[in-house]
């Protein structure tokens, strides 16, 4: 099933979405805070937009992007970089469960607005509507899928439910930079509807095989 986001799927951002995103800021898993807009200031950088921290399908599409090799995104003069809607104290976790070295940062949802301004701003919708196809990226069944992610996080956390962020919140893949360009832009239309590897790669102009 597809479900349109806030914004059209592909469509790529403009200068009145850059402005927009200009003062907008994410967290480290410090909790420190850094303008989004200087992730990719100075470099072409593919920012990849999670769903919740605990969302199985998001952690089997970021262990595939960890198989990416750092050698590679530096000869090509990229930055891989993870967004997140959920707390910092979930990201070194998320590291450690999907073996993701790079950079991860967070938008936490506002609690009262059930929102992330990041999120909304760069037009990604909020749905629990599924693929009527398993993605490539997705090597499990449902069931499976379904029982590691209540596994690994909300059972083995029960104290900690809300930090993972807004259940439905769906995400995408952008690539930006150096400064305000987009050369690439797609948001997902339901929960298992991130941007292939191999796609998102070939537009950010790196040279990977993920069928390696």
């Amino acid at each position: 099933m597809i479900v349109s986001p806030a914004a059209p799927h592909d469509a790529l951002l403009t200068e009145k979405d850059f402005d927009a995103v200009a003062g907008l800021s994410v967290l480290d898993q410090d909790g420190n805070s850094h303008l989004f807009s200087s992730l990719f200031a100075q470099q072409r950088t593919v920012i990849v937009l999670i769903r919740h921290f605990w969302c199985g399908a998001c952690q089997s599409y970021v262990e595939e992007l960890a198989q990416i090799p750092q050698t590679t995104l530096e000869k090509a003069g990229v930055r891989l970089v993870i967004i997140g809607c959920g707390e910092p104290v979930r990201i070194r976790e998320y590291k450690e469960v999907t073996g993701f070295s790079g950079d991860i940062y967070c938008d936490p949802t506002d609690k009262k607005t059930q929102a992330s301004q990041l999120y909304t701003a760069l037009g990604a919708g909020c749905s629990f509507a599924t693929s009527d196809t398993r993605p490539s990226y997705i090597k499990k069944n449902f069931w499976s899928l379904t029982f590691k992610s209540a596994w690994a996080g909300p059972l083995k956390h029960l104290t900690q439910i809300g930090s993972q962020g807004r259940w439905d919140q769906n995400g995408g893949e952008f690539v930006l930079g150096p400064g305000n360009v987009c050369s690439y832009a797609w948001r997902m239309r339901n929960t298992n509807d991130h941007s292939p590897v191999a796609d998102l790669m070939r537009h950010a102009g790196v040279e990977f095989d993920s069928s390696q």
